[in-house]
């Protein structure tokens, strides 16, 4: 479901502090985070997704060891699924 655009008159700059939640509720105040060109919020479903290659799964995709070589899998796998989507 697309995050739907957040008016000026929603935005409270002095309601914002870090931690707000990104993106916005529809309908709720919100704070507008401009600065994506350094790092995005990502859905908790993405966070779940991702946690065990953060904590458990960190080996690298290019090399030819037992880690490295699942880390790959992964990151065939998740290529795949976003070229469906596309």
């Amino acid at each position: 479901q697309p995050v739907r655009p957040i008016s000026r008159r929603s935005v409270h700059p002095d309601r914002c502090e870090v931690g707000s939640p990104l993106p916005p509720t529809p309908g709720a105040d919100a704070c507008a985070y401009l600065d994506y060109a350094a790092t995005c919020p990502i859905y908790p479903d993405v966070a779940k997704a991702m946690t065990p290659y953060f904590t458990t799964q960190w080996g690298n995709p290019s090399s030819p060891h037992a880690y490295g070589v699942a880390t790959k899998r992964a990151c065939d796998t998740a290529r795949a699924q976003v070229a469906q989507l596309l």
